[in-house]
């Protein structure tokens, strides 16, 4: 493991590049202002850069939707929302930096946009060839900028023409040939009852135009969360839970398949009758797709892992990776090639199971087609949390925050026989 110096770190990202370069991000609460961190592994020099104050936030006012991307030549983009003070009136600004492996440097902050309100539902997707797409709502309007690595430029804001998805969820996801999946939920009147509902549309890059709006969910009262993989195959899953208005909230899947340019209605893909939440989702390059989640009932949780594999074109067994009184939410990761590595943190039985925390790990082999037993990752006594992972062919790397003085964020890398 690798320690990089002390934080209050919270929301961990972390992303690879081919050659091994990798980029850690994290939200550190400098009182009075949010700041995001960023820390870069160099493969060539075997060494990690000081940490770096990228986006220094506003006295009081939290940054919200933090999110990263990072395409084939190790260019990593970082995307967040910003409340702005009072005198501006109530508004939320979209701003961006980029990585430049090139320069060897990250660009000046970029602001693309403000919105009148308050709304967390933002959106990034970056391709493989250097192409990413933004996307938020405003009162009346789904917005959509496209930046293009030729000409290093962001695209004139254009209206998606859905309407406002309100308090909405939006994920997306952009292909090196251009198109685009986005998916949202947004509250509706249904029948006499209001309903969130699971939307999705996709951008077809050679005829240059949007689908139509496609529903992918069931009635449901509330949408708690959304996630959205593509594989280089073109295929595509969604991933939500779904909350039933009583005591129910379940895992839902809905797949887009390619030859057949449309998407099957969702279904439920745990078995539980427990509420779950925490769900997550990864593709690989051949169109299989892994879900992970866990269970929230307070006297005994459980991480879980589930996957779908294109060839039966069918969810194989649920199982379960982790249980006990204190589990937090899983990190999910996989390589083109279908390996897969799940990570969480959990109380340590031997601290009096509340006291400290570990991090635990399950990993995927494609070839091998099995789940390797889980393992514990992270020292005794760290009292590690907050994990995440990327995975780049037979390599990878485990980030999570500890508390353990003085405190900060730990990196391990990952490696195994292709």
């Amino acid at each position: 493991p690798v320690a990089v110096p002390p934080s209050d770190a919270e929301r961990l990202s972390v992303q690879i590049d081919r050659v091994g370069n990798i980029t850690v991000l994290w939200i550190e609460h400098a009182t009075p202002r949010d700041q995001i961190i960023a820390s870069r592994y160099a493969a060539a020099t075997a060494s990690w850069s000081t940490p770096e104050v990228l986006v220094d936030g506003h006295t009081n006012l939290p940054l919200d939707n933090v999110d990263s991307g990072i395409d084939d030549q190790g260019n990593v983009f970082v995307f967040w929302t910003q409340r702005l003070p009072s005198h501006h009136g109530e508004a939320t600004a979209v701003r961006v930096r980029r990585y430049d492996v090139s320069a060897g440097a990250w660009s000046t902050p970029r602001e693309l946009g403000a919105v009148p309100g308050y709304s967390r539902a933002k959106a990034l997707c970056v391709a493989g060839n250097g192409e990413a797409v933004i996307l938020w709502p405003s009162y009346t309007q789904f917005l959509v900028k496209r930046y293009a690595p030729a000409t290093k430029t962001w695209s004139p804001v254009k209206d998606l023409q859905v309407g406002s998805i309100g308090p909405g969820l939006i994920r997306c996801s952009l292909q090196k040939t251009g198109e685009i999946d986005v998916v949202w939920s947004k509250g509706e009147s249904l029948g006499g009852s209001y309903e969130h509902v699971v939307k999705a549309r996709r951008y077809d890059a050679k005829a240059q135009s949007w689908g139509a709006e496609t529903r992918l969910d069931s009635a449901g009262k509330h949408v708690e969360e959304l996630r959205l993989a593509t594989s280089s195959s073109g295929d595509a899953m969604a991933l939500w839970v779904q909350w039933d208005g009583q005591k129910r909230s379940d895992v839902w899947a809905s797949r887009y398949v390619a030859r057949d340019h449309e998407w099957i209605k969702g279904e439920r893909i745990e078995t539980s009758a427990e509420p779950q939440v925490a769900a997550q989702l990864a593709a690989d390059d051949a169109g299989n797709f892994v879900a992970a989640w866990r269970s929230k009932e307070l006297s005994a949780m459980s991480a879980f892992v589930r996957r779908f594999g294109v060839a039966t074109e069918s969810w194989g067994e649920v199982i379960e990776l982790g249980r006990g009184r204190a589990l937090g939410d899983p990190a999910l990761a996989v390589n083109g090639g279908g390996d897969a590595v799940v990570l969480w943190h959990q109380a340590d039985a031997k601290t009096g199971g509340g006291h400290l925390w570990r991090i635990w790990t399950r990993v995927y082999l494609h070839k091998a087609g099995r789940w390797l037993p889980a393992e514990t990752i992270s020292a005794e006594g760290d009292d590690a949390r907050l994990p995440a992972a990327a995975l780049e062919g037979s390599r990878g790397v485990a980030v999570w925050a500890t508390t353990r003085a003085p405190g900060g964020v730990v990196a391990r890398h990952l490696e195994w026989a292709p």
